[in-house]
């Protein structure tokens, strides 16, 4: 019923964190599609065309970060 938890190092949260995550991503990816391969690059194929979209549209926009000494 009640569970005693023992203090990890950051190294072992670190890990035990990652670990969750990567559980959690492979659980949504199999939800989606029934092969992992098709998951994978279906999420990799998204992922490029939500960075290509921001890229075009700071590039259509003409938004460029201008580095000044004060921000350094």
């Amino acid at each position: 019923m009640f569970r005693t938890y023992k203090s990890q190092s950051s190294a072992g949260f670190a890990l035990n964190i990652s670990l969750q995550i990567f559980h959690a991503t492979v659980r949504s990816i199999r939800q989606k599609h029934r092969s992992p391969i098709m998951g994978l690059l279906s999420e990799m194929l998204q992922s490029v065309m939500f960075v290509a979209a921001f890229w075009l549209f700071f590039k259509f926009l003409e938004l460029r970060v201008r580095h000044s000494a004060a921000i350094l």
